[in-house]
């Protein structure tokens, strides 16, 4: 997905992050070699407002997520230093994401918000939600 690498790129080109990736670059049989991690991944796509007169044109929305692999070293309730260290991360992938615009075909990008998804094994989850709308045009097939 296009927008998945340009948002990809964009956090990998933003100072005092670590590399991002795309979720299908870890999974199973491959470790996370350093702690904190970033992943994008879709999370949905949705048609809005249909237009069949010709050329067909249709409003795409694409939600996707953000996912933060960091590094808590008390399994049960993280550190100080460590939630401090997610909020700097979080603040970068915010500033580096909202309100940009990854082509001309495409909306600005809105923040929808973020939750924790897990702590065990010395590593908490934790995924921010983005959503970008795009025009989608048929071609012409003449």
């Amino acid at each position: 997905m296009k927008i998945i690498d340009q948002v990809v790129a964009r956090l990998n080109a933003t100072k005092d992050l670590p590399p991002s990736r795309g979720l299908l670059e870890y999974g199973p049989g491959k470790a996370i070699d350093k702690l904190p991690a970033i992943f994008v991944l879709p999370l949905a796509l949705k048609a809005g407002v249909v237009q069949t007169t010709a050329p067909a044109r249709a409003r795409l929305e694409m939600r996707f997520g953000v996912l933060i692999a960091f590094e808590v070293l008390d399994s049960t309730t993280g550190t100080a230093k460590e939630l401090a260290s997610l909020a700097d991360t979080l603040a970068a992938v915010r500033g580096a994401l909202f309100g940009w615009s990854p082509s001309y075909k495409t909306g600005q990008i809105v923040y929808e918000g973020g939750r924790l998804l897990s702590i065990g094994d010395n590593v908490g989850w934790w995924q921010e939600i983005y959503n970008v709308s795009e025009q989608m045009r048929a071609e012409n097939h003449g």
